[in-house]
Parts: structure tokens; C-alpha cells; sequence
């Protein structure tokens, strides 16, 4: 999936390659898909329902490219791994209270006027999310490796 986003880069509020091979691989995986949500063509959420009403959790996948760079910032990465820890949750929901979500961000390198994010808050996108979750790549970043040190 990261793979596929990557070798297809679509700049902001033109991601529908995307948007589309993130939701119908929700769809296929049990969730039930919104697309077009907040008025926006290709942001979507995938809703996974637990056993009973409580707690929402959601995963933010970002998917947009910059111009003329491609996915500098990773975000092929961020969308997959919003479904991949989605997925995680989804194998347990059917046995817990809440639900799981992924909403598909578009438009976060956007700089001429709103990014995604913004947009679907506005619209309420948001309004039933008691906590979102999402990582964003750190370039430059030195790690150790721990066993090294033993």
C-alpha cells in the first residue's frame, strides 16, 4: 500500500488514486466507508463498530505529495501505518465497547489557504472522535541501537 501512494504521488485535494485504494481496502477489511466527508472528494473515513456504544478512536492517514518533490515528507508511510494500527485495533473491537476510525486527511502539505485537517474539523468531522492518534516521520533523526549498548 505505502509502495503503491508512493510510485503514484497526487498533490493536495487531488489524492483520488489514493483515497481510493485506502478505503476500499477498509471496505474490504469490514469497515463501512464514507467518502467525500467534510465536502472534501478525497478525504473518507472507515468506521469499525465495537460489541456497544462508547469511546472513538481514530487514526489520522495522511496521503498527500508535494509538488514537483513526491512523498518528501512520507506520508505514503503515515497512511499505511494509520491502517495498519486501525487494523490492530479492528481484530479486537468486536470484543470491546467504542469503535475504530481512520479519516483520511487530504491537502496536509497544502499552503495556499486551508489544509485538510482544518477543513474536516470545521465540518465536524471530529465531533464523535474522543482521540485521534498519528505519527509523522523526523527526518535527520539518529537512533541507537539499544542491544548495541548491552
Amino acid at each position: 500500500m505505502s509502495c503503491k501512494v508512493h510510485d503514484h504521488p497526487e498533490i493536495a485535494y487531488e489524492e483520488y488514486q489514493a483515497a481510493a485504494l485506502l478505503g476500499q481496502y477498509l471496505e474490504r477489511k469490514g469497515f463501512d466507508l464514507q467518502t467525500g466527508v467534510g465536502d472534501l472528494p478525497t478525504a473518507f473515513i472507515g468506521t469499525k463498530q465495537g460489541k456497544s456504544p462508547a469511546r472513538t478512536i481514530a487514526f489520522l492517514a495522511e496521503y498527500d505529495a508535494l509538488p514537483q518533490i513526491g512523498h518528501g515528507c512520507g506520508h505514503n508511510l503515515i497512511c499505511s501505518g494509520a491502517i495498519g494500527a486501525a487494523l490492530g485495533v479492528a481484530a479486537v473491537i468486536p470484543e470491546l465497547p467504542g469503535k475504530v476510525k481512520v479519516i483520511g486527511t487530504p491537502a496536509e502539505e497544502f499552503t495556499a489557504g486551508k489544509a485538510g485537517k482544518i477543513i474536516l474539523l470545521e465540518k465536524g468531522v471530529f465531533s464523535d472522535v474522543d482521540i485521534t492518534l498519528m505519527f509523522h516521520l523526523g527526518l535527520g533523526v539518529e537512533f541507537q541501537n539499544p542491544i548495541s549498548d548491552l
